[in-house]
């Protein structure tokens, strides 16, 4: 991003004032290497029952080491971001051993970590606190790494290069609100701190139940950005996707972009892959089973858009793919039923279950997706005779479902009214 540019560009800053946290960093006299032969603490896993200490990082970009040392000549010297949980290994004089969500260890130094959290508001007070310059610019990187899509942020973050004497980097960070990044701070101001904190509250959950909170989360958070996405990103010839997508990938890594309408409505979808993986690292399945669910119904792990159910099979419309042989129903309904060993989660799956019943049913007519032997012939009805009936034998239904599918089989599953698309 601009602001590791910033902290990270010009001719290589001493590691005194490196982007770790700059211009107030340890120097490298501070900060000792291993004494000879002493053994570096061991990495991976923490024995059966021990206790795990997390520690979050609190620079603006801290360099995960792979030697307990300073050295900026090693080759694989990674980074990782501001308020990165990461589990505590064993210590070697100022140096910790950890391992981060993503399975990476290495070495960082103890000045840089504490088991709190850093807050935007904790950043404020003692900015506003700080008369020394060169630490306000350290303040001000760290709070741009917190909030690096605030126009505000970015205009103190420009005066504190300013009166820190670095006027080069001020005007790159005021030319940064005009880009793309600057854009999407402008149109999503209150988005991206619920943003940040589904992202850092996604990398610590432990159990099923924590995950399917920040989930709901990141539903809410998605939702509430379709409004400006599709006010100001969308124009007579669509959206710029390239763009949409870069600040996408900068912003909300648990997320991508749905399109819908032709290409003319953009919506932000949770992405399937970031989410079953998160679960699959959970205590408990509920989590597992109601993204698959999820993927299986909508293609994305959020639980709504276009259905599978509204399977398409010409450019202006399709047809339900009842009865043609991939039970997409039948599989639908038998995964739901799968989730009801967990009580406080199968609700969120509630409306792929509905949304396949009332499929079936058609109440208010075939509307877009009528049946396909009704609207073209390509299913044999005695097929969709078939895939009802296995519903009406392997799933779990009240017996008003019961009888409305019998009925649909009785009638030969013709519109209720109206004529198919």
């Amino acid at each position: 991003m601009w602001w590791m540019v910033l902290a990270c560009g010009g001719g290589g800053p001493a590691e005194g004032v490196s982007p770790e946290v700059p211009l107030v960093e340890v120097a490298p006299d501070a900060a000792p290497a291993a004494a000879p032969g002493e053994k570096k603490p061991a990495l991976g896993a923490p024995p059966k029952g021990a206790v795990v200490e997390i520690v979050y990082v609190q620079a603006s970009m801290l360099r995960l080491r792979p030697e307990p040392k300073v050295d900026n000549s090693m080759e694989k010297v990674e980074r990782l971001s501001i308020n990165t949980p990461l589990r505590k290994g064993a210590a070697s004089g100022e140096w910790i051993a950890v391992t981060a969500p993503d399975g990476r260890t290495g070495f960082v130094h103890g000045d840089f970590v504490s088991p709190e959290r850093l807050t935007a508001e904790a950043l404020t007070t003692a900015i506003e606190a700080e008369t020394d310059p060169k630490k306000a610019l350290s303040l001000w990187q760290r709070k741009a790494a917190l909030l690096s899509a605030d126009p505000e942020v970015l205009v103190g973050l420009a005066g504190a290069y300013r009166a820190a004497g670095d006027e080069a980097a001020a005007e790159q960070v005021e030319a940064a609100r005009v880009d793309d990044l600057g854009e999407w701070g402008r149109y999503f101001p209150q988005q991206h701190v619920a943003i940040a904190s589904v992202t850092s509250r996604l990398a610590e959950v432990k159990t099923d139940t924590e995950l399917i909170e920040v989930w709901r989360e990141a539903q809410k958070v998605a939702a509430s950005m379709e409004e400006p996405l599709n006010t100001h990103f969308m124009s007579e010839d669509g959206a710029d996707y390239e763009r949409v997508d870069a600040m996408n990938k900068a912003y909300v890594p648990w997320g991508s972009w749905g399109n819908y309408a032709e290409g003319t409505y953009l919506a932000m979808e949770l992405h399937p892959e970031v989410w079953t993986q998160a679960a699959a690292k959970t205590e408990g399945e509920g989590d597992d089973k109601l993204f698959a669910l999820n993927v299986a119904a909508y293609g994305n792990a959020d639980g709504s858009g276009w259905a599978a159910w509204q399977d398409r099979n010409w450019d202006y419309g399709g047809c339900s793919p009842l009865g043609n042989g991939k039970n997409t129903h039948l599989n639908l309904l038998k995964a739901y039923d799968e989730l009801r060993a967990w009580p406080d989660i199968v609700p969120s799956a509630e409306s792929v279950r509905s949304g396949v019943l009332k499929d079936i049913e058609q109440p208010e007519g075939p509307g877009f997706f009528p049946y396909c032997h009704v609207a073209t012939g390509l299913t044999p009805l005695e097929d969709v005779n078939a895939e009802v009936r296995a519903i009406l034998e392997q799933v779990q239904l009240t017996d008003a479902e019961k009888a409305m599918l019998n009925k649909r089989i009785a009638d030969k599953f013709e519109p209720r009214e109206g004529e198919p698309f």
